[in-house]
């Protein structure tokens, strides 16, 4: 509709509903109205017509300054009436000047009057309907903007959507408006005096507010922002207070519009308002259960706040713009307080689908869980498929496993002195060629025997031909003592007498060993040149056995002393 024509429209209406009295208490408007506005220059944004509990006194709607200067409001009219233009209440604006770009709130209180209302009409315009009811603007014959409203609820206001720049056109849509959810006093939801939020469902921004300063919102688009971190089961305070999940900003981009929710195409949140929700590429941002560090386990800093629970078990979650998953994840399970972390040599909405680049958070924040929000997360370790193992920490290569000949039992520790047996017992195995020792079984029962131990790691265990290999029950040598060193630790006991110990690999038999006896504080050691030759240390006096650590008789990872 062409501006010229509103005009005509605007004077039509004003010709077949206004009468020529200024209504209850508006006085004469001899005058007119002093400022010569037009169509448009005041827009109007929200009607409180239905307070909580009782409506009188208490009653607003707020309009839109749309000019670029100040104005003098003395003399505009305003205008109530049923949908249909039927019991019309008038009053005429005794002394008011505004801002350009202002919101201004006009109601019916008398005392006390509170800090956001503008202008009272006190009980010239009667009562606000609650439902098929109409609030007009009026510049002499000039119909500035009006709005017609249906329903109303309890409490809340209706608000035109903060998403669009507020417009006498955009503002005849229904669509454009929502009840209010952000409370402005005890029981009210509404933001007198102030930009709208957002409406859930309703179009997208175009513009925001960027320190004072209009301009076209930068919306995200695929690639642009991608899930890396999730914390579905915190401990340091409540699940439904203070879960969150982590996202990565690719370039620099506004947040308003942006969809958060759990099941992908179906939002639960659209992140609102007129402020430009500016984010940088290399940030990472934290979308949380709430915003309040007390309740949310001390988070930083929360760009956005989201309804939906998290489930600990597993579930899903997303962000989208205009009905479109710009990056959604699943997972399985999480630990209690630890988040769940995305390498971050996988950060892409592609990549971050694969369950095997997610691993347990590192770090501590805020009351003491785990994870690092707001921040870049620490890489994952690599996980390699059966039968591999992880070289130098950045490489998966097949595991190169012992056989037969390749091992070889040659002392063992049940029984020692310097500290107790759950502390320092263990075995020693020799290898006879360079190998890896991941998946070495080991049992005490060397026929139809079960395996008591399996070695396995991710990381490639290296051993080279000629080493003797230590497993002990500690790897501390404060407290197992004194060995040199140990590969891995077995949660078994030696058994001091009648018993015996085996190795193997995927089930084959590779070396055994049985003993009817032990001595306390000394091995039984395999003669390095008579494999079949064992002795009790304890019984060497010339030349004497050699010791380790804290004194006990043994030779951990060297070569045996000679049993002849």
């Amino acid at each position: 509709m062409n501006h010229l024509y509103r005009l005509s429209l605007a004077a039509a209406l004003v010709g077949a509903l206004l009468s020529t009295s200024c209504g209850p208490g508006g006085g004469n408007n001899d005058q007119g109205c002093r400022a010569d506005l037009l169509v448009g220059d005041l827009v109007i944004t929200e009607v409180m017509a239905n307070p909580d509990s009782t409506d009188t006194g208490r009653e607003w709607f707020e309009i839109f300054v749309n000019t670029t200067a100040a104005v003098d409001l003395t003399g505009l009219r305003l205008e109530v009436s049923r949908a249909d233009g039927t019991g019309e209440e008038q009053h005429t604006v005794a002394g008011l000047t505004v801002d350009p770009s202002d919101y201004i709130t006009f109601g019916s209180f008398l005392e006390p009057v509170p800090q956001w209302l503008d202008y009272s009409y006190g009980t010239n315009l009667g009562s606000l309907r609650n439902s098929d009811g109409r609030v007009a603007v009026i510049c002499d014959d000039v119909v500035v903007d009006e709005v017609v409203y249906g329903s109303t609820s309890d409490g809340k206001a209706l608000v035109f959507t903060g998403a669009l720049a507020p417009d006498y056109s955009a503002n005849d849509a229904a669509e454009n408006w929502c009840n209010a959810s952000e409370e402005y006093e005890t029981g009210s939801m509404g933001s007198p005096g102030q930009a709208n939020e957002h409406c859930a469902g309703g179009p997208n921004p175009t513009e925001c507010d960027d320190a004072g300063v209009r301009r076209t919102l930068v919306n995200p688009l695929p690639g642009d922002l991608v899930i890396t971190e999730l914390m579905p089961n915190p401990a340091a305070a409540d699940d439904a207070t203070a879960e969150w999940f982590e996202v990565y900003v690719g370039r620099d981009l506004d947040l308003n519009g942006v969809e958060l929710g759990a099941d992908p195409g179906n939002p639960r949140v659209t992140l609102s308002g007129t402020d430009c929700l500016s984010v940088t590429a290399g940030s990472y941002v934290v979308f949380a259960r709430t915003a309040d560090p007390a309740t949310n386990g001390g988070l930083d800093a929360v760009a956005g706040t989201f309804p939906m629970g998290m489930v600990n078990g597993g579930g899903s979650i997303f962000v989208g713009f205009e009905g479109a998953v710009l990056d959604a994840v699943t997972w399985t399970g999480s630990g209690t307080g630890i988040s769940v972390s995305l390498d971050p040599a996988s950060q892409d909405p592609t990549s971050n689908d694969d369950p095997t680049k997610w691993c347990a958070g590192t770090g501590t924040y805020g009351l003491g869980d785990t994870g690092t929000p707001g921040a870049a997360n620490a890489s994952c370790p690599l996980v390699p498929p059966p039968g591999s193992c992880v070289e130098g920490g950045t490489t998966i290569r097949a595991i190169d496993p012992p056989g037969a000949g390749d091992l070889q039992l040659t002392e063992l520790m049940a029984n020692p002195a310097s500290v107790d047996d759950a502390l320092g017992e263990w075995f020693e195995v020799r290898v006879g060629r360079d190998l890896d020792l991941n998946g070495l079984e080991v049992g005490t029962d060397t026929v139809g025997g079960a395996v008591r131990f399996t070695l396995n790691d991710t990381a490639c265990l290296r051993a080279t031909a000629g080493s003797h290999i230590v497993i002990a029950r500690e790897t501390d040598g404060g407290v197992n003592g004194g060995l040199p060193s140990v590969l891995a630790t077995f949660d078994f006991a030696l058994v001091n007498t009648n018993s015996g110990l085996f190795v193997g690999h995927g089930g084959t038999l590779i070396d055994s060993m049985t003993y009817a006896s032990t001595s306390s504080g000394a091995t039984l050691s395999r003669d390095p040149a008579l494999a079949t030759l064992w002795c009790d240390l304890a019984a060497f006096t010339t030349p004497a056995a050699p010791t380790y650590g804290l004194g006990d008789k043994g030779s951990p990872a060297a070569v045996n002393p000679s049993c002849q």
